[in-house]
């Protein structure tokens, strides 16, 4: 397997780069050159002799996804706030007629930073907790292993 390219598969790989992913590029220059050559093949070559592709991954990148549309993108952003993620996945598929899977959606939400705006935690409401005062009245007593104070464990091997 040769590393060399001849001059027309550089002239082809620097009109065909930038029209195509790296995938579809090794798909048409191995049907058209009759050769074996990877998609990472190509890339380095292209990068080795400073062939430029046009695309830059740094633009724009928030407004692209594989996943889903922008349009969707904005739904779930949207319905994340109001509902749970597995209702949200319903809802999801069948307003778009996907057929997205939760472990998908939860991991788009993830990667693009959008939370539910839910913490988790119990509202206080100017409720006491439920067990303020609790301290001398026996609910939350040592139970029966706790130490106390000035007593060694009996694994310490002291005064043994």
């Amino acid at each position: 397997m040769s590393r060399v390219y001849t001059t027309e598969q550089l002239d082809w790989l620097k009109t065909g780069y930038p029209l195509w992913l790296p995938r579809e590029l090794a798909i048409y220059f191995n049907a058209k050159f009759a050769a074996d050559k990877t998609s990472q093949q190509l890339r380095s070559a292209c990068k080795n002799r400073g062939i430029k592709s046009g695309r830059n991954p740094g633009t724009g990148a928030k407004d692209r996804y594989q996943l889903v549309t922008s349009e969707q993108a904005d739904y779930l952003r949207r319905m994340y706030q109001e509902m749970s993620l597995p209702k949200l996945v319903e809802a999801f598929n069948e307003q778009h007629g996907t057929a997205l899977m939760l472990s998908q959606i939860r991991s788009f939400l993830k990667n693009h930073g959008i939370t539910c705006g839910r913490s988790g935690h119990f509202g206080t409401d100017g409720k006491a907790s439920w067990n303020k005062g609790s301290a001398g009245t026996g609910l939350c007593k040592p139970n029966k292993g706790s130490f106390q104070k000035g007593s060694t464990p009996g694994n310490s091997g002291i005064g043994v």
